[in-house]
């Protein structure tokens, strides 16, 4: 990678989720894009959420319906994929999304 490209990350991070203040799991339960675009005024890249997914037992849930997504923990983040190509790491997101959702 040079250092003025763009690239992406698919990665998993540990959250634990709340519903009505009582906690509904933790683990490794969110996985999201995230874009990293060169940024010429501060010469570095700037990191931003392009989507994310969260799951528990097993199955995908929704935010502000199955938790509390303002009330969430955040934890360590692992990097599952990386690509300076977005729809490599789209499409692995996309998998990834389908195969919990088929749960």
């Amino acid at each position: 990678m040079y250092e003025e490209e763009d690239f992406y990350q698919f990665t998993e991070q540990y959250v634990t989720l709340f519903k009505d203040g009582k906690e509904l799991g933790s683990g490794f339960l969110c996985y999201t894009i995230m874009c990293n675009e060169w940024s010429k005024e501060y010469e570095d890249h700037e990191r931003e959420i392009d989507d994310c997914f969260y799951v528990l037992n097993g199955k995908v849930i929704e935010p502000h319906v199955d938790f509390d997504e303002d009330h969430t923990e955040w934890g360590e983040e692992k990097e599952l994929s990386y690509s300076n190509d977005r729809d490599e790491i789209y499409n692995l997101y996309q998998d990834t999304y389908k195969e919990f959702e088929s749960k």
